[in-house]
């Protein structure tokens, strides 16, 4: 077990997040997706996410017991996460929205 906390911290550091300007892509669709569909993201994201839209997006428990990886959150990963996961586990994909959809 390892706490989110210092997983976060070392995981941004690898990845040099706190080095990193806004990602231009994500900040455009990302906001579409999910205003959309009448979502709040920026009261439910990680304050550095809405900035970067790169990092944490969503604070979980603080004690992770499993780390789920995957490249994009479909519908099949993601229902594959939820019938594995237990509360503490952390999802972590590169990209935050899926693609595959046609319209992210």
């Amino acid at each position: 077990m390892i706490s989110l906390t210092s997983l976060v911290h070392e995981l941004d550091t690898f990845f040099q997040v706190t080095q990193l300007v806004q990602d231009p892509a994500f900040s455009r669709l990302l906001p579409m997706v999910y205003e959309d569909v009448g979502f709040d993201w920026r009261q439910h994201f990680e304050l550095d996410f809405v900035t970067r839209f790169n990092g944490l997006m969503l604070r979980g428990a603080e004690d992770v017991q499993s780390v789920f990886c995957a490249v994009l959150p479909t519908p099949q990963v993601l229902r594959a996460f939820l019938e594995r996961a237990k509360p503490g586990d952390l999802f972590f994909t590169h990209h935050p929205i899926d693609f595959e959809m046609g319209n992210p």
